[in-house]
């Protein structure tokens, strides 16, 4: 009958051999969900996702052959501090895989807290299981005497690598964001001729076009720019002009969807616009209710001087906290969402990749009939407004009303109590949008909100090519 020490030098060869590739596996599935978070392409996902998955199925196989090959070959007493952590990271082993079955859907609470756990499990196995391999190669070398020098160093080199990995994928993606804004300025760290704003030589106030001292009323500076056009800077935003309006405009001479977009870069995103107090984050909040149970979500809301609808949402529970960005846009909030929307487009561009988002949504702060949202920014635009302004305001036209791919005629519960006639409210929005599609609603409520998330998914199919599931 072998000695204990020939069975140790028999039976550890092959129980070491797996327990180094069941590490690698691990890691390897850690670094390959940590590549998920740069990946656009929502295939790549898949693919990146399936193969993280496979390694953690590789590792657990891996581990239970290293604990046959521990029994049949070894005196497993459990009477030191190798083997019970070896017991000990062998349960958690297949308790990782289990909870990654037990995953919430998105937008559920507790999946973030899911993540967490998940997350956390991973990281410990990891760091256990590297100081548990270097306390068996000493167990080993102890017992027999042997050298144990070339384990000892091909696990370092291994562990080296896989930290060196992991770090590197962060700093990476931050030298690529700084390349990225470098060649935004250009080369000399100078705005390049596509973001260049014209000069503003002599910081003077100029009248704007209603005869009224515009900008001194706001605190801010303004000047004719070599365009002719009429450039003001104020409260953080960009120097911006504000497009002359002629007409209300016509709903079927609206700007059309962009056909360039890559939804990989940013999910597609539905603007809500609309007077203040129409209902936009109530609008907010009940999309959120009734799409994240069956879609990726997240928000961005736009108030002047506060985060306001922001918290709302927070508050109410529309999505976790995480998904949720409020922008203070400072006094034009229509700059924000049309003019100078890069104030609205980072937030989204990094929830979405954040998130692997399939719907954007996002508010614009109150404003008047003539803030629309930019193609640039808004995939899908919706337009709110409600009976308490009378009903008069379909009639008044601008590009709010008149070229939204969808107005949202709110608080049609209140229409006795100021006196609106719905029936003429209904006239004049099918005459103004040119037939264009209309709601009435009472969002609060839950009326019409249906009708409304029909529209934004019709339109989401059309432009991704996706199913609404």
């Amino acid at each position: 009958m072998a000695t204990l020490d020939q069975t140790i030098k028999e039976g550890l060869t092959p129980f070491k051999q797996s327990y180094t590739f069941r590490h690698v596996d691990v890691y390897t599935g850690v670094l390959l969900i940590r590549i998920t978070n740069n990946v656009k392409s929502t295939k790549s996902i898949k693919i990146l996702f399936y193969c993280h998955i496979a390694s953690q199925i590789v590792a657990v196989i891996l581990a239970t052959a290293g604990a046959v090959l521990s029994i049949s070959n070894f005196d497993n007493a459990f009477n030191n501090t190798h083997q019970r952590i070896g017991l000990a990271l062998y349960g958690f082993i297949w308790l990782q895989p289990l909870i990654g079955f037990l995953r919430p859907d998105r937008g559920v609470k507790f999946r973030s807290i899911w993540y967490l756990t998940h997350w956390l499990l991973g990281i410990a196995i990891c760091v256990v299981g590297i100081a548990n391999v270097y306390i068996g190669i000493h167990t080993y070398h102890e017992r027999t005497g042997r050298s144990v020098r070339l384990w000892t160093v091909l696990l370092t080199v291994e562990v080296s690598v896989m930290a060196f990995v992991y770090l590197f994928q962060d700093r990476w993606n931050h030298v690529v964001r700084q390349q990225q804004e470098a060649a935004a300025l250009g080369d000399d760290g100078e705005q390049s001729e596509e973001h260049a704003y014209p000069a503003n030589d002599h910081k003077e106030v100029a009248v704007v076009p209603d005869g009224s001292l515009g900008a001194a009323r706001t605190g801010a500076s303004s000047w004719v720019g070599e365009d002719g056009r009429v450039w003001h800077s104020h409260d953080g935003l960009a120097p911006h002009s504000h497009e002359p309006i002629y007409s209300p405009g016509d709903f079927s001479k609206r700007a059309p969807p962009l056909s360039s977009r890559s939804f990989g870069e940013r999910a597609f995103t539905v603007g809500i616009g609309g007077p203040v107090g129409t209902g936009k984050t109530a609008l907010m909040l009940a999309l959120c209710r009734f799409l994240r149970e069956k879609y990726s979500l997240a928000a961005v809301t736009n108030d002047i001087f506060t985060k306001e609808d922001g918290e709302f949402l927070i508050k109410h529970g529309a999505l976790p906290e995480e998904r949720i960005r409020a922008v203070e846009t400072g006094g034009c909030p229509h700059a924000a969402i049309r003019e100078d929307i890069s104030i609205n487009l980072g937030p989204l561009e990094e929830l979405s990749n954040l998130y692997k988002a399939d719907l954007l949504l996002c508010e614009s702060g109150g404003d008047n009939l003539a803030a629309n949202f930019s193609r640039e920014l808004a995939d899908y635009v919706i337009y709110i407004i409600d009976v308490s302004g009378g009903d008069k305001i379909p009639r008044k036209g601008g590009p709010g009303i008149t070229q939204a791919d969808l107005l949202v005629i709110n608080k049609t519960d209140l229409a006795p109590a100021v006196g609106a006639d719905l029936a003429v409210m209904e006239r004049d929005a099918l005459r103004m949008r040119e037939g264009g599609p209309f709601v009435f609603a009472q969002v609060k409520h839950g009326v019409g909100v249906e009708e409304i998330v029909n529209h934004i998914l019709q339109a989401w199919e059309m432009a991704t090519g996706n199913k609404r599931r």
